[in-house]
């Protein structure tokens, strides 16, 4: 799968490699379900990335981030924070500094732990 360069912030649909249009798909679809099909259908999504992406990819983050505001939905805020940080975690490191990715984790992140 191609990495992702450092950029300044998050990546446009267009932006993001064809393959990962099928995980914009499946977030989509899976937040139309009832909240435990959605949640089993985003871990199956998070489990896939982890693999064909890798757990320390951009990519990975993204779709942390997405479960985060899954799980932020839900009120399930510890694993939302959880979620979250990892994102930004991944976020600072495949992102150009001040990036708008790393400052919305960081927004996210703040607001649940407040």
């Amino acid at each position: 799968m191609p990495a992702a360069e450092k950029t300044a912030g998050f990546l446009s649909k267009e932006e993001y490699p064809v393959e990962w249009s099928e995980y914009l798909s499946g977030i989509d679809d899976a937040c139309s379900l009832p909240p435990e099909e959605a949640e089993t259908r985003l871990l199956a999504l998070d489990r896939r990335c982890a693999s064909e992406y890798d757990k320390d990819s951009f990519y990975y983050g993204a779709m942390r981030n997405e479960l985060g505001a899954f799980y932020k939905g839900q009120g399930r805020f510890p694993e939302a924070v959880a979620c979250f940080e990892e994102a930004l975690r991944l976020f600072e490191a495949h992102t150009a500094p001040g990036s708008s990715s790393v400052a919305r984790s960081e927004e996210h992140t703040s607001e649940l732990q407040s």
